[in-house]
């Protein structure tokens, strides 16, 4: 073998080193970045999932969560006027119970959001 031919086959031999080892940087600097966004991905999940506990928590804060989320949704006067009329309408509810539950809910209600408006200052 000659000088030239070997030094053909040390560069072709440091080549393909110098090949497999960028090819090994790069396949690290891939897993790597997946791995980053792996993690992104699992910490705005996991902002997500706080600020959806955070909502649910503040709904129950103040009463139930089915009367916070009635309450935003739906006056619970009007509920109980609609069922009261639907009772009337279809299980035989008659027009003097109807009249009753009217009067006490929606006007007890009434006086219990007058006096929380008038020592709330709302």
């Amino acid at each position: 073998m000659n000088v030239k031919d070997k030094l053909m086959s040390d560069l072709s031999e440091k080549k393909e080193d110098i090949i497999d080892g960028i090819q090994d940087r790069v396949d690290d600097a891939r897993e790597g970045l997946s791995e980053l966004a792996a993690e992104q991905a699992k910490g705005r999940l996991r902002r997500v999932a706080d600020a959806a506990a955070k909502g649910v928590a503040s709904l129950g804060s103040k009463g139930g969560i089915l009367d916070t989320i009635l309450g935003k949704v739906i006056s619970r006067k009007l509920l109980v006027f609609g069922t009261a009329t639907y009772l009337l309408a279809n299980a035989g509810l008659d027009s003097d119970t109807w009249g009753l539950i009217a009067i006490v809910y929606i006007g007890g209600q009434s006086a219990v959001d007058t006096m929380k408006a008038w020592r709330h200052g709302r």
